[in-house]
């Protein structure tokens, strides 16, 4: 086993609505080499999850590898931001990851060779990804990669910095990771301002905040397709209203408010990106006139007018200077 096998891993196992999934999830991870593992099962108060069959199954299938687990039913609907803040605040292990309860681990030596991989960095290694299968309903056919050669080289050869900048027009660091227990406490609480998008603004803020992302390439997830964030709206339609709520919010808080250092054609995609989910977000919110959404939707055009009249003039004043 590569690098420290001692650390204590704490799998955040995040379930809303998974049905009998979760125990294909629950599989990967007791099947991992890995031999010191917890497991937190946070269930964001689905219409049907049976918490005694799964403590059942874990005490009936767990081997010597897995140390604890926990089998968390919140009271309410929090979303998948809170719900993965209150599994974290559950676990013990000084090295976190976290997995959709209908999606799977690659293969039995991921933890191993992950956690192997962090610890080999050094203590200042602080979150590391790798590939994501994005698979079929079944979990059977493999669509495509999510992390295209090109991003890959952009991971690991960019500064934090230079990452932020290149990832704020669009997400194309993985959702699936481990990292160092407390990482959370350095970039602060997300639940406060998202509900469903906690991936993208972990790692745009842990960018933004000098946090660098180390990137194995290995696969480490297989991810189920159909979900919100691909455009699954059967059934949906106010979470996924949510979820676009949550894009934009995203451009707000996490990324136009720090662009003085990029480059004209960076502001121009992330203007055109930000403009984009905000018509998004508009038409998903048709027929609320009056509502809090519609004066969000006002208030950010004019916003976003604003920014875009600065950043013309900066480009303006940039160029003749050039010339």
């Amino acid at each position: 086993m590569n690098g420290k096998d001692t650390d204590l891993v704490s799998v955040l196992v995040l379930s809303y609505n998974n049905g009998d999934l979760i125990f294909d999830t629950l599989t990967s991870i007791i099947n991992q080499t890995y031999p010191h593992i917890e497991i937190i099962v946070s269930d964001d108060h689905s219409e049907c999850f049976d918490r005694e069959r799964v403590i059942t199954w874990l005490t009936e299938h767990s081997g010597s590898n897995i140390e604890r687990f926990v089998v968390n039913v919140n009271d309410t609907n929090q979303g998948t931001v809170r719900n993965a803040e209150n599994a974290l605040a559950m676990a013990k292990g000084n090295i976190i990851t976290q997995i959709a309860a209908d999606d799977e681990y690659y293969s039995p030596t991921v933890f191993e060779i992950f956690v192997g991989h962090l610890n080999e960095l050094g203590e200042d290694a602080r979150f590391i990804t790798g590939q994501t299968r994005m698979m079929d309903a079944e979990l059977k056919k493999v669509l495509y990669d999510f992390v295209s050669e090109s991003d890959k080289k952009t991971i690991m050869e960019s500064d934090p910095s230079e990452l932020f900048e290149r990832s704020s027009s669009r997400c194309f660091i993985p959702a699936c990771s481990f990292w160092r227990n407390g990482l959370q406490d350095t970039i602060g609480p997300l639940s406060d301002r998202y509900r469903l998008i906690d991936d993208y603004t972990k790692t745009l803020r842990m960018s933004r905040m000098g946090v660098r992302i180390h990137y194995l390439d290995e696969n480490l997830m297989n991810h189920r397709d159909g979900g919100v964030s691909h455009g699954n709206r059967k059934g949906s339609n106010e979470t996924y209203r949510l979820y676009l709520k949550d894009f934009v919010e995203t451009y707000r808080h996490e990324i136009i408010p720090y662009m003085d250092e990029f480059s004209p054609k960076t502001v121009e995609e992330v203007l055109r990106t930000y403009s984009m989910w905000l018509r998004k977000y508009e038409n998903a919110s048709d027929g609320n006139e009056n509502g809090s959404d519609n004066l969000l939707t006002r208030a950010v055009k004019a916003v976003l007018l604003r920014i875009i009249d600065v950043s013309n003039r900066i480009y303006d004043a940039v160029s003749s200077k050039n010339r």
